[in-house]
């Protein structure tokens, strides 16, 4: 089966992005490709992004 793809594009939403992203790993499915398009990101920002990576599933 293949991957369903899901673009998130987002401007200084740090604290957003980091509910978006734990929201994404709950699904019951994890057959998605997610894309993360971010201008202009901050430090807390990336801190989500890459902790967030590190605790996925796959």
């Amino acid at each position: 089966m293949s991957k369903i793809d899901i673009v998130c594009v987002t401007y200084r939403h740090g604290p957003k992005l980091e509910t978006f992203l734990n929201c994404m790993l709950s699904q019951t499915s994890l057959n998605f490709r997610l894309t993360i398009i971010h201008d202009a990101p901050t430090r807390s920002s990336m801190k989500s992004v890459v902790l967030t990576e590190a605790g996925s599933p796959g």
